[in-house]
């Protein structure tokens, strides 16, 4: 004997209905649901040989195509000075022209006491705002209070070779 349960068949439904929906959001955490702001320590070998812990973050947002990760919208590093300590943070803030982070990060570097961050540009628009510049780089120099833009000549001869992660480890 056949019975006719309709709201069998409501239920059924429904709960094919969420599956589908679960399943397309599967790559953006439970139910769409997911941290932008990714945070993880690198051990940075210098060009002299000894080595620092920095801490990288990352925070990602805005347009970007479906199925791939948002752009980096943020980004920081940190790391304590060889041999006074003194924390040290270099920033890439989102700004209206860029509309993310400005930079790739290839390298960090203390020589002589003086930190240096090395990045390429994020992308035309980053490229076009920082001169064009050939090659492709863009170094910053801390000077005790804050980081400023030095050209690529005053890069000291001593740092050779990236040594940053070159992606976040999503």
């Amino acid at each position: 004997m056949k019975t006719n349960q309709p709201w069998l068949k409501q239920i059924a439904k429904l709960g094919f209905l969420f599956l589908m929906g679960a399943s397309m959001n599967a790559d953006a955490g439970f139910l769409g649901l997911t941290g932008n702001t990714m945070s993880w320590k690198e051990e940075v070998l210098l060009h002299d040989g000894s080595k620092i812990i920095v801490t990288r973050t990352t925070e990602r947002g805005g347009r970007h195509e479906i199925g791939q990760e948002p752009p980096i919208k943020e980004q920081s590093l940190s790391f304590d000075m060889p041999g006074t300590q003194e924390k040290i943070i270099w920033e890439d803030k989102a700004s209206v022209d860029v509309a993310g982070a400005n930079f790739n990060l290839m390298l960090l570097d203390v020589v002589k006491g003086i930190p240096y961050v090395v990045g390429t540009p994020a992308g035309c628009l980053s490229y076009n705002k920082w001169g064009r510049p050939n090659p492709p780089y863009v170094v910053f120099k801390y000077d005790g209070k804050e980081w400023r833009r030095v050209s690529l000549p005053e890069l000291p001869a001593e740092i050779k070779a990236p040594n940053l992660l070159q992606s976040s480890p999503d």
